[in-house]
């Protein structure tokens, strides 16, 4: 990774940019045109120059944050737009350039003060953030509101379609939200936005090769933007191609290294695959950033849990776990740190609020141990629909004695369930809500299973008892909604 790259003197950025062709005496002239071509990484270096040369250009400062969003340098956008005045021409698009800042970094109350009234030139970029904020944090029916008023302003504005789309989602109707995307397609200036909501869809739908179709086609258009090269990193890694998620998540470290998102993403994939110490140096690198993230946060308890540094393991893990009570992998995580520092009391309590934590805590190979490479290849089977292959990895995990490992009896039973084999997907079903009975996905898993057995009223509570408790799952939406129909 050449991250020292861009902590060059301005000598060398000098140095480097005078020396690519087709420049002009200008630097923010060629910084346009570089942005303008979605050349980013060279957007940016032009503009240094031009920064060094007049620190308080406000255009050149307004594009170096617009710049610097796109390679998912939010600090560096912030700090540019902190440079304007509140008088200058830029003052109301440097406005919402903030909120939508505060949006992307998880500041959600901060960015929701700064887009609470969409007005103006840049009332829809404002509203995009306001519902989004609005949705992260939990204010469902505002959100739909603010969604209203939104569309009916901006109806074909690509962010505010897209937001649509999700709320459809949200709600279980993929169906609606897959017609936004092709009416999305349709708009010529929808291109980058709309290949990225069509590719979330379609892995929604199961549908990798499509999704990873669709984000392609977003890095084709803008090569150098973090979301949709993090996203067909994503597809890459969920796919079980890791050499190809990691070069990708290790481009966007490269374009943008002060974004502790790509440093959580690609530790967390160094930590899937088993490189603890990997993970940790990657961690460390962000020197306290990762962990201002929750996803941050989590990650780096669970790596000092499993390198021995358990006092540091609890700090984070509670702290995490103050917002997300009911993970059993990381309360068991927890526990095992708690045990290790002498606080068993503690420990058991925690475990015995959260079954599905002790089971995990349990470390027995049989129930915890997750075969790597196998699991992860019949997964793959069953994001691909190829449910011939996937049952046959799941039974042999199962026969092999991963029979109460709650992943693998819960996604053999889908793939025996799409192929048609109602009994046995039934029979694994019931397995899986042996080992964690109040888990939503398992509920929904076997409760969709029974229902189409013909045995609606069992089925229907289990996808009841399931949509409470997990209402934002797009699958178990549509299975209750589709349930209740019958």
């Amino acid at each position: 990774m050449k991250t020292h790259f861009f902590r060059s003197s301005a000598l060398a950025i000098a140095l480097l940019c005078t020396a690519c062709s087709g420049l002009t005496s200008d630097p923010l002239a060629d910084a346009k045109t570089a942005f303008a071509k979605n050349d980013f990484a060279s957007a940016r270096l032009h503009l240094m120059n031009a920064l060094q040369d007049d620190s308080a250009n406000a255009e050149a400062n307004m594009l170096f944050a617009r710049t610097a969003i796109e390679l998912g340098d939010y600090a560096g956008a912030e700090a540019s737009l902190n440079k304007l005045s509140s008088q200058n021409a830029y003052a109301v698009q440097a406005q919402a350039l903030k909120a939508r800042i505060y949006l992307l970094s998880q500041k959600y109350k901060e960015a929701l003060a700064m887009a609470q009234k969409p007005a103006g030139e840049f009332s829809a970029q404002l509203s995009w953030v306001k519902i989004s904020a609005l949705l992260a944090l939990g204010r469902v029916d505002e959100a739909k509101a603010a969604l209203d008023d939104g569309l009916a302003a901006h109806a074909t504005d690509p962010d505010l379609m897209a937001l649509n789309g999700n709320y459809h989602i949200a709600q279980g109707n993929l169906v609606e939200a897959e017609a936004i995307a092709q009416r999305m397609l349709k708009i010529a200036s929808a291109g980058f936005p709309a290949h990225i909501f069509a590719g979330q869809v379609a892995t929604l739908k199961g549908e990798p090769a499509e999704a990873r179709n669709h984000f392609t086609k977003a890095v084709a258009i803008r090569p150098q933007n973090i979301t949709g090269l993090t996203l067909l990193g994503l597809n890459y890694a969920e796919g079980g191609d890791i050499a190809k998620a990691r070069k990708i998540f290790e481009q966007t470290q490269a374009l943008a290294p002060n974004n502790p998102m790509n440093l959580a993403r690609l530790a967390q994939l160094e930590y899937d695959e088993g490189n603890l110490d990997k993970a940790f140096q990657l961690v460390q690198s962000g020197k306290g950033t990762v962990e201002i993230l929750p996803a941050g946060m989590k990650l780096s308890g669970m790596i000092d849990a499993r390198r021995g540094n358990h006092r540091q393991a609890i700090d984070k893990l509670q702290r995490y776990l103050s917002d997300h009570s009911d993970e059993p992998e990381t309360v068991a995580m927890l526990a095992k740190s708690l045990e290790a520092t002498g606080a068993s009391a503690e420990a058991q309590r925690l475990l015995a609020a959260n079954p599905l934590a002790a089971q995990h805590a349990k470390g027995n190979a049989a129930t915890i141990a997750q075969p790597t490479a196998e699991l992860k290849s019949a997964d793959a089977a069953l994001r691909s629909k190829d449910y011939a292959k996937a049952s046959a990895i799941y039974a042999r995990l199962i026969a092999a004695g991963h029979d109460r490992n709650v992943v693998i009896l819960n996604n053999a039973a889908v793939a025996q369930m799409e192929l048609g084999k109602l009994d046995q997907a039934i029979k694994l079903g019931r397995q899986a809500l042996a080992v964690a009975p109040t888990d939503p996905i398992v509920l929904d898993t076997l409760g969709w299973a029974l229902v189409q057995s013909g045995d609606r009223a069992s089925g229907m509570a289990m996808i009841s008892a399931a949509y409470k408790a997990m209402p934002g799952n797009a699958e178990i939406a549509a299975h209750h909604r589709e349930a209740k129909a019958l």
